[in-house]
This record gives C-alpha cells, structure tokens and sequence, in this order.
C-alpha cells in the first residue's frame, strides 16, 4: 500500500518524498508538482512499488476532496475518520490546506492502523486561487478557504470528486453517495441538496438580494461534482463574471455564488434528498427531513459549529463517539449503540429523536 504526500507550491516547482509501505519497509519515490495555476501544469506523479497490501487495481476509486483551515484541522480529520469507519472500497482523499497545518494532516493519515491504509490514498494541496485574483479577498469571502471548492478543477486532475465540508460525518458506506453519479443526466454536473425543506424557514427564500435555485436555495456542504464537465463549461470564468457582478449583495459567499450559477444553469444541477446533507435545520423547530426518517441518514452535517457547542447536543455526541472510537472495536458496540443510548437531557429534543435514524445506515453492506 502507497500514501501518497504531495505538497503543491504556487510560486515555484518543488519536490517532496513519497512514502510507500511495503512489509513494514518505508520506500521512497521523489514526486515533483507545480504551481497548478501556473503555465505548469499539475502532475500528480507519484509511484508506487508493487506490495502485498497494494489496493485492489480494478476497483474504482473514490476521490474525496476537503479544504482545510484555521482550527478545523480535527474535525476535518474527523470526517475522514468516518468514512474510513464505514467504508471499505479505495478511497483518494485531496486536502486542500493551508501550510502550517500540512504536517498534522499528514501525520494523522500516517497514523492511522495498517488494516485501514489498505484503503486509502492522500494528497495535500496548497491554497490555490486563479491567477489575476486577489487570493486574500477570496479566502475571506465567507468562512476562511471555503471558497477553495470553486475552484478544485483547476488543479486537481480527476474527473469526478466529492466535496465535503469539514463539519461533516459520513454514516454509511461512501459509494451509497457515491452512486448518484451514476444518476445524472447529460447536462448536470453537480449534486446539492436544498438549503432546507419548509419555505417559511429558508433564509434564501426569506432574505437572499440575489438569485437562488429554485424555491429553497441549495447547501454546498456536500457536493458531488464532474470536474470534467465543469472544465469544459470553463466553470471558474463563470463563477468570476457573476462574484464582480453581485459581490455586494451575497451574505454565504460561494454558496451563493453557486445558487446564482445554478439558477442561471438549472438544468446543470442533480438535486438529492436531505439526508445526504443532514442540518441542525432539519430538526431544531421540527422533524422536516421526512425522507431521513424513512431512510436513515447517510451524511451528518453540524454546521453551526454544532459538532462544538452545547445547542444540539446529539449531534456533538455523535461526533465525539466517532472521534472516540478505535479501529479494530466492533461497529455496533463502539457506535451504533452508544448513539442509541444517548440519554442526555438536552434542549434539541427534536433531534434527539432521530438518533435512530442516524445509525440507520451505519451496519449496511458495503457494496
């Protein structure tokens, strides 16, 4: 099994050491990338050697892309955690962070039991913005980096990738979210849930001075996205025009620049329900993610800094018991039924009551 470590630089061409693991021999591989926004182009060199624990070549790999800043480096190390708890099938996680938090991530990933490296590969990226921008106004756009999402297809070189929040926490196998790619159409190159379910509730709906998608707006915490389609539609030239054109009246920064793109473009999005994309909304005056109730919840998303702070309860409770768990214990000892059995008197009693269906898809097959 190889990890890959790669460290892209902006402002000149660099090499770093790649470390594979080969019967607990460290063997290394020098890799070279530029600046992927630079007239080099981004190579994604690294090699491997031939292992006993090499990831099975015919199976497909699941690229999985998360931007890292400031304190997030825990939690986002988090939901890493939890997919590699639920799933099984290869997994290439692109990290894009800022430099002072390069050696933990990397650190964590190394970190992780032999039996789980089978599983995955990592790089790391460097903040990259498009040339002729000013990088300071895009990174502080809304929360630190997250606009770094609109811009992945410029430099990492996949065709299709999952974008995730850090605060998120994936309950199920990944390729169950995964598989809605194969759901699109010919025209769509994304996938979003709506920001919310219920109208009277929805900020877009209620105080949005832009244009949004649809009725309800749409959440880009968890977005599925064809790179390939993107590249060719010269997405980030788009998304440009229309940050000079409404700069001063957008409040979520680039997840209102994609609800102005898609309600230009709504043909180009695939809609999926809210349990792909589970909020505190979703339960704080009300159960109004029906869909979840039914089907359980496949990605938990505690924005809000809910996964932090006291207000929903259940939801911090989910994300320490996945922070606390150890490779290696039993699934519905260590997490499942201590999710059950939280018993806490809390204040989020609507959420507390779809514990049930936050472990509902946690002992599913992988497949």
């Amino acid at each position: 099994m190889f990890i890959t470590f790669s460290l892209t630089q902006n402002d000149r061409h660099t090499k770093f050491t790649t470390y594979s693991s080969k019967q607990n021999a460290l063997e290394r591989t020098q890799i070279s990338i530029g600046n992927p926004h630079g007239s080099r182009t981004l190579k994604e060199t690294a090699k491997s050697t031939s292992s006993s624990t090499t990831c099975n070549p015919k199976e497909p790999t699941m690229d999985v892309a998360a931007v890292v800043c400031g304190n997030r480096l825990e939690e986002a190390m988090n939901m890493v955690k939890s997919i590699l708890i639920f799933t099984n099938h290869q997994v290439h996680f692109h990290i894009v962070a800022e430099r002072e938090l390069q050696d933990g991530i990397k650190k964590t990933f190394e970190n992780f039991p032999s039996s789980v490296k089978q599983h995955f590969q990592f790089t790391i990226y460097n903040l990259s913005y498009p040339p002729g921008e000013d990088t300071k106004t895009w990174k502080k756009l809304f929360k630190t980096c997250a606009s770094q999402r609109l811009f992945l297809m410029d430099f990492i070189k996949r065709d299709k990738l999952l974008y995730l929040d850090t605060d998120t926490l994936v309950l199920s196998p990944l390729q169950k979210l995964w598989d809605h790619f194969s759901k699109f159409n010919k025209t769509q190159l994304a996938a979003m849930t709506t920001e919310g379910e219920v109208a009277s509730l929805n900020w877009y709906h209620r105080f949005a001075r832009h244009p949004f998608y649809g009725e309800l707006g749409l959440n880009s915490g968890v977005m599925l996205m064809d790179l390939k389609k993107l590249r060719e539609l010269e997405f980030t030239q788009r998304i440009i025009e229309i940050y000079r054109e409404y700069k001063f009246n957008i409040v979520w920064g680039d997840q209102d620049l994609l609800n102005i793109y898609f309600n230009k473009h709504p043909d180009r999005v695939y809609v999926y329900p809210c349990e792909w994309n589970y909020r505190p909304d979703h339960c704080i005056y009300q159960n109004n993610c029906n869909s979840a109730i039914h089907n359980g919840v496949y990605v938990l998303h505690g924005n809000r800094g809910v996964f932090h702070n006291e207000k929903q309860q259940t939801f911090k409770a989910v994300y320490n018991i996945i922070k606390d768990y150890k490779f290696g214990q039993s699934i519905e000892t260590e997490i499942v039924s201590k999710v059950l059995k939280f018993e806490k008197p809390v204040s989020d009693r609507y959420c507390q009551l779809m514990v049930k269906s936050f472990v509902k898809n946690m002992l599913q097959p992988n497949g």
